[in-house]
């Protein structure tokens, strides 16, 4: 219904094909969560088989304003990785989707994110070559390894008998 330019730190700054895919807003309409799917150019290269890359984590307030950015260490892999899609659970908890293309086919990965001791990096130029932040904690909650079932995207499916949730996931 309406256009927002993203926060000044990703303007002209991300790698092609590696921009926004991903958006989750809470239930109750106070954030929106956007995460670039690949590092920004002044914050380093994609990941190795030793180290993830930079990501960045946004919140927007309800008014769709930058409201928080965090570190964000995607996994370290061979070949294409990165967060495909967010989902805000019915909690409040943020779960990451990071999917990773090698020569072994496709690998998906579910996290929940924990950002309580991150610090909030909006003022940042860049995140490359820094040791004066704390990132995001993750915690892996799902894992699927090999095959060809590209899974981009998750969405909330009932809540289960148990208490529980079911969390879906989308392949293209």
């Amino acid at each position: 219904l309406r256009s927002v330019l993203p926060p000044p730190v990703f303007r002209d700054r991300v790698s092609k094909n590696r921009a926004f895919e991903s958006i989750a807003a809470a239930a109750d309409g106070k954030s929106v969560w956007i995460v670039n799917e690949g590092p920004l150019r002044m914050d380093g290269s994609g990941p190795t088989a030793l180290e993830g890359a930079w990501l960045r984590l946004q919140r927007l307030d309800a008014a769709l304003a930058p409201a928080g950015q965090w570190a964000y260490r995607s996994e370290p892999g061979l070949g294409f990785v990165g967060v495909v899609d967010l989902l805000v659970a019915p909690g409040g908890e943020l779960l990451a989707l990071e999917r990773a293309l090698t020569g072994g086919g496709f690998a998906a990965r579910i996290f929940e994110l924990d950002r309580s001791r991150a610090t909030d990096v909006s003022e940042f130029e860049k995140l490359r070559n820094r040791d004066d932040f704390w990132p995001v904690r993750k915690m892996k909650l799902w894992e699927h390894a090999g095959g060809f079932q590209n899974f981009e995207g998750l969405a909330l499916g009932p809540e289960l008998a148990s208490g529980g949730w079911l969390v879906l996931l989308v392949s293209d």
